[in-house]
């Protein structure tokens, strides 16, 4: 079952009241129905379909909508950032179909969305991941990812502390994590100030490493930089870096120590490395697509909506692996539970920022 059904009731309550020009980098999507059909655009990340992460899990929401409310939709794949203003341009401007609802994800489309959403006054757009402010056309939904990061970091600095044994990987608790980034950006900063905060208060003297690749698309350079941290003693790494984090999930059979993956549960979706993903930080793309866009077949989509979805509205949640998960103590999800059930009384306040 895909995992919009875990937390559909919050996000609803969240949420609530509220032919395509062939151009550079790919365009894909299903036949288009009536005319009176639901018709959706969405522009992915230049990173793309494939990532076992981000992206895969937001088309997990819309093909899920496309069965179950009936919608058409076309998908935008960028291959460089310049292309987002053109796939939303063409979007916008099209008749045949004529979009109800164009979704965009990811920090980097915030300027393209900004500019072409002035332009099209009467076209609806929805933002995931960052906000375009002063817009009655476009709503914005983005997520507390240091909540979530900070039981990932809880989990991390019991193993750094305590050590982790299983039959395809082990930590002997040396007191160093790592954390590998993508692109630098608000949205990334938070997962790692979260983490950060998480490890540190389990223990404040371990050693915390961190490092950007730059891209998301990079498997190679992910694994480098995971393959110098593991090499120089980390316990264990964290990444938020989408295809980039494939390369950690290598470095990390080749060490034989653990990893911490992100978005969905790779231990399923990237399955090939479940032997070494004790745990993930689900950020549910899915139930943000899906429900923006059961939202719009309703007639209850709010143009000037800016929501954030955080652990109290199931937006995150910390999943052990499918493999590997049994082999984490009680002592460490005792601790897990413990921080997640005190964010949300408001008792721990996880940083945005790594300042």
């Amino acid at each position: 079952m895909p995992q919009t059904s875990l937390g559909r009731r919050a996000y609803v309550k969240a949420l609530g009241a509220g032919s395509v020009v062939s151009i550079a980098g790919c365009l894909g999507g299903n036949d288009s129905g009536s005319d009176d059909s639901v018709n959706i655009a969405i522009v992915y990340p230049v990173a793309g379909l494939g990532d076992q992460g981000f992206s895969d899990n937001a088309q997990v929401g819309l093909k899920q909508a496309e069965e179950e409310l009936d919608i058409n939709y076309s998908q935008g794949e960028p291959s460089s950032n310049s292309e987002y203003q053109d796939f939303h341009n063409q979007f916008a401007a099209s008749q045949d179909p004529d979009y109800d609802l164009i979704i965009g994800l990811t920090f980097d489309q915030v300027t393209p969305i900004k500019n072409v959403s002035s332009d099209f006054s009467d076209q609806n757009w929805t933002l995931i991941d960052a906000a375009v402010q002063d817009r009655d056309n476009v709503s914005n939904i983005s997520f507390t990812e240091h909540e979530g990061s900070y039981l990932a970091g809880t989990l991390a600095g019991h193993i750094a502390t305590e050590g982790f044994e299983s039959e395809t990987a082990s930590a002997p608790g040396e007191g160093v994590v790592g954390f590998v980034g993508g692109n630098r950006n608000p949205v990334i900063e938070r997962f790692e100030a979260g983490y950060r905060a998480g490890v540190k208060d389990v223990d404040d003297s371990i050693e915390f490493r961190s490092a950007y690749a730059g891209a998301f698309n990079a498997p190679d350079q992910g694994q480098s930089i995971a393959q110098s941290m593991y090499n120089e003693g980390a316990d264990i790494v964290y990444h938020a870096a989408g295809g980039t984090g494939i390369g950690m999930f290598e470095a990390a059979q080749e060490a034989g120590r653990p990893a911490l993956g992100v978005d969905t549960d790779q231990s399923v979706t990237a399955s090939d490395y479940s032997d070494v993903i004790v745990a993930s930080m689900l950020k549910r793309m899915d139930s943000a697509v899906y429900t923006t866009i059961e939202n719009i077949v309703n007639d209850e989509w709010d143009g000037s909506s800016n929501v954030q979805l955080g652990l109290d509205d199931d937006a995150h949640e910390l999943v052990y692996g499918d493999s590997i998960g049994d082999a984490v103590p009680d002592s460490a999800r005792e601790m897990v539970d413990t921080a997640r059930q005190q964010i949300i009384d408001g008792e721990i306040s996880p940083p945005e920022t790594v300042d």
